[in-house]
């Protein structure tokens, strides 16, 4: 994936403290965009991807960034930062406890000294989302905007799949959302969420493999269940060729249409960037 810098004409950056900023981030790049609610109208879309192995080293890469790309230290009305990690531990509301979060996000991964770790509600479903963030990004990133707010990537998909209807009926829906080596899947039914999962792959008879292993545990029609795929996944690519020959029902999940989006962005895949667009509604 290449750099992408979008601007609208009536972007002005003067009037950045009534804008709101939107961050993505994580180890295959950094994403943000900035809406204009007056408008309700996203006006900047920028992209800088990179490629880390490890998230320690994500902090320098944030800070070069954050002195490259000035207009990101301006003063917003609002900035949320949402991070893509395969790290996270759900807990349901009954047993969560703030000053536990750390033991809790324990059981199923390791914690290092050197990260911190966030809650994400979904009231909807009655859980919290732990998980962390190397403590230097935090850092670096509140220097800048003291009140930004940190959310999982999950958080946006799961919200959009239970709003937008899609599994009503008793329909089975799956939302799908690719990083570089790790994807996201979400199962609703009834709009209900039924399963959540993320899975590492190294190639693309990984992937398909653990899409189809999901189908079949849940029991899901390949022929007939969409998937609505986003993220960094175009339709060339080898993982979505292989996907095609085994489930038929495959949709390109596009941003909400709530939202309008600069007619710059028409020059690249939206979906890239669904949960990304999506953060603002949600929230």
């Amino acid at each position: 994936m290449h750099e992408i810098g979008l601007i609208d004409d009536s972007f002005e950056r003067i009037f950045s403290s009534r804008y709101h900023l939107s961050i993505q981030l994580g180890l295959d790049g950094f994403s943000f965009s900035i809406l204009d609610p007056d408008q309700n109208k996203f006006l900047y879309l920028r992209h800088i991807p990179f490629v880390l192995q490890r998230e320690h080293l994500l902090a320098c890469y944030v800070e070069k960034i954050f002195q490259e790309e000035e207009i990101l230290s301006d003063k917003y009305a609002k900035v949320t930062v949402l991070y893509k990690t395969s790290r996270c531990t759900f807990v349901p509301t009954t047993f969560y406890k703030n000053n536990e979060r750390d033991r809790l996000f324990s059981f199923n991964h390791q914690l290092n000294e050197c990260e911190q770790v966030f809650v994400c509600p979904l009231p909807k479903v009655g859980a919290n989302v732990l998980f962390p963030i190397p403590r230097e990004v935090c850092v670096k990133i509140r220097e800048r905007h003291p009140e930004v707010e940190f959310f999982h990537i999950a958080f946006p998909l799961i919200e959009q799949a239970l709003r937008s209807g899609n599994s009503a009926n008793g329909k089975h829906v799956v939302t799908l959302f690719c990083s570089k080596s790790f994807f996201d899947l979400v199962v609703c039914h009834n709009n209900n969420l039924i399963f959540f999962n993320q899975f590492t792959f190294r190639n693309e008879t990984d992937f398909v493999f653990f899409l189809l292993n999901v189908f079949e545990q849940l029991n899901l029609d390949p022929t007939r269940t969409p998937v609505l795929v986003s993220g960094m996944l175009p339709r060339n690519s080898e993982h979505y060729v292989l996907m095609r020959k085994y489930i038929q029902n495959i949709q390109v999940e596009q941003p909400g249409k709530t939202i309008q989006y600069s007619i710059r962005f028409r020059q690249i895949p939206l979906h890239f960037f669904t949960p990304l667009f999506n953060l603002y509604t949600c929230v």
